[in-house]
Formats: C-alpha cells, sequence, structure tokens
C-alpha cells in the first residue's frame, strides 16, 4: 500500500473496565475518544504532517484490560497487521493492556507494521530502542497497578467480612445452606451438622483419612456438591471453624484476625479441637509440610543450562525450622529460596541506575523543551494574529458607526462581508490555540514524566518488593522469559524487556545451598 508521505492515518484506542470508579480514574470513553482527536491534531501541529483520525475504536463500557479478548481491540490488531493506519493514540498505556506481556506483544507487532504509538504523557518513541524499553518499563508499572487494584478490592471485602461478620465468596459446606435474602450470611442444617459430627467421631477413632472416605462410601455419603468425599475434602470439613462459629478474616498485612459468626457454635468446640489435635499427629507420623502452600516466585522460570527444570520444595532443619529451596532432581541441585528470590528481584534495580535510561531520559527533556519552544511560538504567532484581526475589526466598526444609514448598499454589504470574514479568522485562530494550548499541557506532562522516570521507577520496584508472592510471580513471568543456572553458579536471566546492559543479566553469588 502506497501512502501519502504528508497525511498519516490513524486510530484512537479507548476503554473503560468498570462504569463509574474507572470514568473518574480514566476519564469517560467520550473524553478518551476527544483526548485522541486533539493530541492527533496537536501531531499535526508540531510536525507539519496532517494527522487524521479515521479509526475511532472505542470499547463497550465494562470491558476488562486484562486480556486481548476485546471486540475494539482485535479490530485494532487488524488495522495495524494490514497496515491501513500509521499510528495509534490512547490515553495510558493501560487502556491498550494492563498486562506487560499483551503490551510488549502489542508494540512488536506496531514495530513489525511501521505504525506509531502515542501514549498522551508520554514523550518516548517506542519505535525506537530505548524508547521501547521505556513503554514496556511503566506497562510493567500499569499491570503492578492492576495487581493493586485487586489487592484494594480483596481488602475491601475483608473489612466487609470483619465489619459485618459476612461470608463473602467460598463454597457452603455440609451443615449449612446459603439464606435466600441476606447475601453473606449461611444458615445452619441440623440434620446436615449430624453428619458432620458423625464423621468428626469417625476420624478420631480411625485417625486416617482413607480408612475415613472408604467408610463414607460405604454408607453412600457425599459432600455438599454432592461428590464421594477424598482425602482433600475430608480435610477441609474436618479444619472449618466456621463450625465453632469462627471466621478467619486476614487483614491488609496479612495477619488473621477471627471473627465471631452469628450462628456460634453449631457442633462441640470439644468434639471440634479433639479432631485438630488428633489431625497434628496423623499428619505429623506421615511428615506432611505444614508450609507446603508456599508460594515459589521463580516457578517454571528457573532452569539448569541444560534445559532441565527446578521444583520449589521445603523441609525441616534439625532445630524444626522450616527451608525453602529450588530443587533440580538429575543435577541434585538444590538452591535457597528465599536468598535467589531476593536477589532476582533487586536485580530489576539495574533499570534505576541504567546510564542509558538515564541519558535517554535527558535527550527526552531536550526534545520536549525543543517541541515545547516551538508550541509557545506558535502560540505566541496566533495571539499576535488575534490582536492584528481585532484591531481591523475596531477600525470596521468605527467606519460603520460614523456612516450611520448614509453609506451605499454597496459599501455596506463590503463593509459586512469583512465582519463576516473577521468573525471566520477569529474563530480558526480560537481554534488553533485550543489545539496548541492541548498540545502545550501534553508536552509539559511529558517532561515531568521524563524528569520524575527515575524516581518513579525506584518507588514501583520498592512496593513490588514488599508486595505479595503471587503479584511477584506475576511481574517475574512478565519481565524474565529464563532464568539460568550456570555451572560456575552464576544465575542469568533472560529478559522479556530489551535493552538490559548485554541483553541479559548477571546475579553472581558465591555459595547456593538447600
Amino acid at each position: 500500500m502506497v501512502k501519502n508521505k504528508e497525511v498519516k492515518i490513524g486510530a484512537v484506542y479507548g476503554r473503560v473496565s468498570v462504569d463509574e470508579s474507572a470514568e473518574v480514574e480514566h476519564g469517560s470513553l467520550e473524553q478518551q475518544q476527544h483526548m485522541g482527536r486533539e493530541f492527533a491534531e496537536g501531531l499535526s501541529a508540531t510536525t507539519g504532517i496532517s494527522h487524521i483520525i479515521k479509526y475511532n475504536l472505542i470499547e463497550e463500557r465494562g470491558v476488562s484490560g486484562k486480556n486481548t479478548n476485546r471486540p475494539k481491540y482485535q479490530e485494532l490488531l487488524s488495522l495495524v497487521q494490514s497496515r491501513s493506519i500509521d499510528f495509534v493514540i490512547a490515553k495510558e498505556i493501560s487502556r491498550i493492556s494492563r498486562s506487560t506481556k499483551d503490551f510488549c506483544d502489542f508494540l512488536n507487532i506496531c514495530k513489525e507494521n511501521s505504525v506509531s504509538v502515542h501514549i498522551r504523557g508520554m514523550a518516548a518513541d517506542p519505535n525506537s530502542p530505548m524508547g521501547e524499553m521505556i513503554f514496556k518499563i511503566f506497562a510493567m508499572i500499569a499491570e503492578f497497578e492492576r495487581q493493586q487494584i485487586v489487592e484494594r478490592t480483596k481488602s475491601s471485602i475483608r473489612s466487609a467480612m470483619k465489619n459485618n461478620a459476612k461470608i463473602n465468596g467460598g463454597p457452603t459446606p455440609l451443615g449449612f445452606k446459603k439464606h435466600p435474602e441476606r447475601k453473606g450470611v449461611w444458615v445452619p442444617v441440623k440434620k446436615e451438622l449430624k453428619t458432620v459430627e458423625m464423621i468428626m467421631q469417625k476420624f478420631n477413632e480411625r485417625l486416617s483419612y482413607v480408612e475415613v472416605v472408604n467408610d463414607l462410601k460405604s454408607l453412600g455419603l457425599k459432600t455438599k456438591t454432592g461428590k464421594d468425599f477424598r482425602s482433600c475434602s475430608l480435610k477441609r470439613l474436618l479444619t472449618n471453624k466456621k463450625y465453632i462459629g469462627k471466621m478467619s478474616v486476614p487483614n491488609d498485612t496479612g495477619e488473621e484476625i477471627w471473627v465471631d459468626l452469628p450462628f456460634g457454635e453449631v457442633v462441640s468446640k470439644e468434639l471440634f479441637d479433639e479432631v485438630q489435635a488428633n489431625i497434628k499427629k496423623v499428619e505429623g507420623k506421615k511428615g506432611i509440610n505444614k508450609n507446603r502452600s508456599r508460594i515459589y516466585i521463580l516457578s517454571s522460570l528457573l532452569e539448569y543450562e541444560d534445559g532441565t527444570s527446578f521444583l520449589g520444595q521445603s523441609g525441616t532443619g534439625r532445630k524444626g525450622d522450616t527451608h525453602y529451596y529450588y530443587y533440580n532432581k538429575k543435577h541434585k541441585l538444590s538452591l535457597e529460596a528465599v536468598k535467589l528470590e531476593k536477589a532476582i528481584l533487586n536485580s530489576l534495580r539495574v533499570f534505576e541506575d541504567n546510564q542509558k535510561m538515564i541519558n535517554y531520559a535527558n535527550d527526552l527533556k531536550k526534545d520536549t523543551y525543543s517541541k515545547l519552544d516551538f508550541v509557545n511560538q506558535e502560540i505566541s504567532k496566533r495571539h499576535s494574529e488575534m490582536r492584528a484581526i481585532e484591531k481591523e475589526e475596531t477600525e470596521i466598526l468605527q467606519n460603520l458607526k460614523s456612516m450611520g444609514m448614509k453609506g451605499s448598499s454597496r459599501v455596506m454589504e463590503w463593509l459586512d462581508s469583512q465582519l463576516l470574514e473577521i468573525e471566520n479568522k477569529k474563530f480558526g485562530i480560537n481554534e488553533s490555540l485550543t489545539v496548541l494550548g492541548k498540545e502545550k499541557e501534553s508536552l509539559e506532562g511529558a517532561f515531568l514524566d521524563a524528569k520524575s522516570l527515575k524516581s518513579s521507577l525506584k518507588a514501583v520496584f520498592d512496593r513490588l518488593d514488599g508486595a505479595a508472592p503471587d503479584v511477584q510471580r506475576g511481574i517475574a513471568r512478565q519481565l524474565f522469559k529464563k532464568i539460568k543456572v550456570r555451572k560456575d553458579n552464576r544465575i542469568e536471566i533472560l529478559w522479556n524487556v530489551p535493552c538490559v546492559p548485554g541483553g541479559q543479566g548477571f546475579v553472581k553469588e558465591s555459595k547456593w545451598g538447600g
């Protein structure tokens, strides 16, 4: 397809995931669309090349950015891949995607098809290597913010559970049913609770999950969902503190708070406590690891140089303390999990002091200042033009006033046409000033982004250090392709983000222990 170099065709992409709160934070769909048109006019003013918005790809309200299953996003991809457009405009990176991987994939597709990407407030050019890195780092921040939003949502649910003793989420176990009208309220079922007590008594007698499961099968007893009991479902029933009127609610720091439920004890606490003591005996004999639910941040990423994988494992030391490690079965190699994970996450801080990034930020400042100077000059010119036209308008009005009704109809018509022409010119200048004003605002925002780039990255990495393990694991999977263990005890990090010094990072440790 041959394109006119003096005209560029583009698309605006917009999205609001939640109707009300997201509109306050990110602007309504209409505002995002309007912003895109203004941004295109600003590009035309600063480049001298006409940027025309041909496609307004605005998602329906309530469409999430966590994946790419969005109608307008797929339409946008189709336009990029067919090279039907030259540029894409969005208000924020998170509007295109809150997944770092998906955003990186989108940038790569645009790069392959010579389509430029413009995000308001960011002067970086994603088609340049360093600009691509800047965009991808900010995409990581956008995804991290999404994780924080999820955590804040969970926090509000926890708060409601704590303050109102409401049971939000999770299956209803044997012995309860949901209240037909009151959300989050469970109602005890006496007949089923007798079955629960019988199961607990059987466990105290048998001291075996397997034997109790076999007994329940022979009696034809099922779980609440109508399935046969298994060891895992039996244990969930035996350890469920809701039977003694208690519910565990984690606070914002992860500590457990026990809330009293309105229905109180529905199973004897003495019986329940006896069951818990017997569970410890049974699991102590079999050496079942109580900490097996630990999240291993580098799972699926860590491998030996020959491609064999490491699995997260734990064990108990001589003093009774728990050790966590990654274990490679083929080479019988153990790596201390906590130490390794901390080293890998700290490797992200290469971006804070990356001289290439700092230099690029300085280049962005120079470039932004240059564009800002140009826009300010254009604004000054428009104001001068406006003053000249207003002066001309005043003179014509004075002539009309002095002539009164004495002038010929031809002269009067000519003066009226001059006034109409002046009004049109004034309208055009005001339109131009509006566009230039928005462009000035955008460039000033871009300057601030470049100026605070290092502190922004430090802040997000500091927050990442204290984030929940599942958040850390998600970010690691987005940023790293693989983490390879070498024979010389070096850890080679293969990045998803380009322009890391040497194309990859290294973490050197003198000794790895299990």
